[in-house]
């Protein structure tokens, strides 16, 4: 399980909040995703949740992740050139199968 209470995103730089006691949960084997306009903290979240630690380098973060040991992984916006022959659609209608993934990513 997953879970996010008031979790606050604010751009240090940019000196402005991209995410505002944000708040969810999600059950063993759910998906989800993320969508909206550039420049909203999609990204922002997913750093967040799998604490890759590139996002403290910018951001002030608060509120409470749970990850009670799960794997979390997730597609970049930016992929290097020819690592992942496949669109987006293909990913999200999940036309790749598991095993792709678990030998090669």
């Amino acid at each position: 399980m997953l879970s996010i209470k008031n979790l606050t995103i604010h751009l240090v730089k940019d000196l402005r909040t991209v995410i505002e006691n944000f708040s969810f949960s999600l059950e063993n084997k759910m998906k989800v995703c993320i969508i909206g306009e550039e420049g909203n903290g999609k990204s922002s979240i997913l750093k967040a949740i799998v604490d890759d630690g590139g996002l403290k380098e910018y951001a002030e973060i608060s509120g409470e992740i749970n990850k009670k040991n799960e794997v979390i992984g997730y597609l970049p916006q930016i992929l290097e050139t020819n690592i992942l022959d496949f669109s987006t659609k293909e990913y999200l209608e999940n036309k790749i199968k598991e095993e792709f993934f678990d030998k090669n990513l």
